[in-house]
């Protein structure tokens, strides 16, 4: 009984040491987005790609052999066109579907042959054109950067913490439509963080004829594609504060308050 409070003791002092670096992306990412101010005019952007360029596979499972699956996930345009939907409330850019854009023409095709077939009128309002294009890509996917642990054992029983970090990187630029002029550039990362903690006894027992071992863990590991949306969003939150600073477009007004009446 005093051993096993021993190796409680010695456990507690062994905890894992956090990165002595915080990660470059945090949870409030998202708050900063939708508080950023509005734009005068807002800007209709498109988005025709983003890819991962990393050629970082899936650890999966060693057994199992060869995993085919991707470490990141391939929708992380979705992250990019939601970012672009929720900067500054929806009030800063107005993205335009060019992801899909075989099938909206195609919808849109058919609503024309329906409607001559029925005497209507075939014609529908032109489609928004983009004043810049956002390109991207996830370009890095860095593993192990820094790991550690720390264990403790004490007559057959031990425990033991490990932990370790990956990082994730992503570019954006911003294009004029009219020029081709690559107006901004940005790159940004976000850590993904992991840890494990165990638990093991091994003893023998019934004078050392017998032996008894056994174990116990758990591990929590972050999302990759979570750490690639934070990265995106402060990647779309770094475009739209380096346009301002370059007057690329302007704050909308806001009417004075407070005004002496006369």
């Amino acid at each position: 009984m005093i051993g096993f409070s021993c190796l409680l003791t010695l456990a507690g002092c062994a905890s894992v040491p956090a990165p002595k670096d915080p990660p470059e992306v945090d949870q409030r990412v998202l708050p900063r987005l939708s508080l950023l101010p509005p734009f005068e005019e807002p800007v209709v952007v498109a988005v025709y790609e983003f890819l991962d360029r990393t050629g970082q596979r899936s650890s999966g499972d060693s057994q199992l052999g060869t995993s085919f699956s991707t470490a990141i996930g391939q929708g992380s345009d979705t992250y990019l066109l939601r970012a672009l939907k929720r900067a500054c409330r929806g009030q800063c850019f107005v993205p335009v579907e060019r992801i899909g854009l075989d099938h909206l023409l195609k919808e849109r095709q058919l609503i024309r042959s329906t409607q001559q077939e029925f005497g209507q009128d075939p014609n529908l309002p032109a489609l928004l054109f983009a004043g810049v294009i956002i390109e991207g890509a996830v370009i890095a996917y860095e593993s192990n950067l820094r790991s550690g642990g720390a264990g403790a054992r004490y007559l057959g029983v031990g425990v033991s913490t490990e932990y370790r970090t990956d990082r994730v990187s992503v570019a954006l630029r911003l294009i004029s439509t009219k020029t081709g002029e690559v107006l901004i550039t940005t790159e940004t990362s976000a850590t993904i963080f992991s840890y494990q903690v165990s638990s093991n006894l091994f003893r023998f027992i019934e004078q050392n004829e017998n032996l008894l071992e056994a174990e116990t863990g758990m591990a929590s590991n972050e999302s990759p594609n979570i750490a690639v949306r934070r990265a995106v969003e402060l990647a779309v939150i770094d475009i739209v504060e380096e346009g301002f600073d370059r007057s690329l477009w302007a704050a909308r007004r806001t009417p004075a308050s407070g005004g002496a009446s006369k």
